[in-house]
């Protein structure tokens, strides 16, 4: 009866969400929208949301659209949290840069699922946003899984002038966040990573240790041949 229950629930929000767009006619976007939305609301609280993921890649055309965008963004503002992680998550797989703005201002959600929905979203834009400083900040979000979500995206960005801000968090107290901040200075800084990993291989979290390893693999590989 619960899932009964879950579901009906999301079907709401989904249906809501989707009339909060202004808009005279229904188009097969804000359809798939809403769906979409139905979906990840209903499969966050089933602790993943593959099912949710392979309905984008189904229809990642009409979802990642011109037009589709503004929904997202619409749906961005959207009440309950669920709808604007699942917001963040599209406005992520847009790979726009248009939706950097947007994203930010989730960064700054209440809601923990949501910041960490931004700060993964954010490491898909292509070409990567020129302005991280928002994603920088998140690295000292007071949740973990924001601040590993950052260090990473900093890491598909490769945004140069993070190094400073991931070596801070290879001393955090979140040994997924230390991974994530190891693996992602590899990528931005491997000169850098190459001086300050050595001292995690002794790391007590056996992931972190891990982490430290194959990112030390990638430094020193990313090393300039030396001149003969």
């Amino acid at each position: 009866m619960k899932r009964l229950t879950d579901a009906a629930r999301f079907a709401g929000i989904a249906i809501a969400a989707a009339l909060s767009c202004s808009c005279s006619e229904w188009r097969e976007d804000r359809l798939l929208a809403a769906e979409f939305i139905y979906r990840a609301g209903r499969d966050r609280m089933d602790n993943g949301a593959a099912a949710a993921r392979g309905f984008f890649e189904r229809h990642r055309g009409a979802l990642t659209s011109r037009d589709a965008l503004g929904w997202w963004m619409a749906y961005a503002a959207a009440e309950p949290a669920e709808v604007r992680a699942a917001a963040a998550y599209a406005l992520g797989e847009s790979r726009r840069p248009l939706a950097a703005p947007i994203l930010a201002r989730l960064l700054q959600d209440p809601d923990g699922s949501v910041r960490r929905s931004a700060a993964e979203a954010w490491g898909g834009l292509r070409p990567p946003p020129a302005d991280n400083r928002p994603l920088l900040a998140a690295t000292k979000d007071p949740d973990g899984w924001v601040r590993a979500a950052a260090c990473a995206a900093l890491g598909q960005v490769e945004a140069a002038p993070a190094s400073p801000w991931l070596v801070e968090r290879l001393a955090d107290e979140n040994g997924l966040v230390r991974a994530a901040a190891a693996t992602a200075l590899a990528r931005v800084d491997p000169a850098r990573a190459r001086r300050e990993l050595e001292a995690l291989l002794s790391d007590p979290n056996g992931n972190v240790r891990r982490a430290v390893r194959h990112a030390l693999q990638s430094a020193r590989m990313a090393a300039p041949t030396p001149q003969r």
